[in-house]
């Protein structure tokens, strides 16, 4: 899965960046979050992703809803799904992004045909086509090791902080 989210300047003003433990929690929670802004964690498992203790993860998670007030939480008996506040607002495309694609499309196909022309005529044996590639429109590095020593480190980073 390819994904990427948004961060804001704005955050940098907020409270939370210096209450380090819960600025994790809520940045995994972004990072983990689906497209409708909500994230399945289990407290000890993500704790164990993190490096804080299980009692740390929770009062973290517990700071980032009810003092911060940035998401919201359902629990279950395995699970709590956590849902951010104003995932739309920040998270959502703006059309002018979203269509870039076709802008590429139009310049990529009028290119091939014209290089297709020119090289026919010179016989060519294997002329250019007229085919269209999508674009991925997110990358996903969270499976890949770069990310995951990224994130150990600053997950080290901000706790020794």
């Amino acid at each position: 899965m390819h994904k990427w989210i948004k961060l804001y300047v704005a955050l940098a003003e907020n409270e939370i960046i210096r209450d380090q433990s819960a600025f994790v929690v809520f940045m995994f929670v972004l990072m983990t979050a689906n497209r409708k802004g909500e994230s399945i964690v289990s407290r000890l498992m993500t704790s164990t992703q993190l490096g804080m203790k299980p009692s740390t993860f929770r009062d973290s998670l517990e700071r980032v809803i009810v003092k911060y007030d940035m998401a919201t939480a359902h629990a279950t008996g395995k699970y709590t799904i956590v849902s951010v506040k104003n995932w739309k607002k920040y998270q959502s495309m703006p059309d002018s992004f979203t269509n870039i694609s076709p802008t590429f499309h139009r310049h990529s196909t009028d290119t091939n045909i014209e290089k297709s022309k020119s090289k026919s005529k010179k016989g060519n044996k294997f002329p250019l086509t007229n085919e269209r590639r999508e674009l991925p429109r997110k990358i996903d590095l969270s499976n890949t090791p770069e990310y995951q020593k990224l994130m150990k480190s600053v997950t080290r980073l901000v706790i020794r902080a």
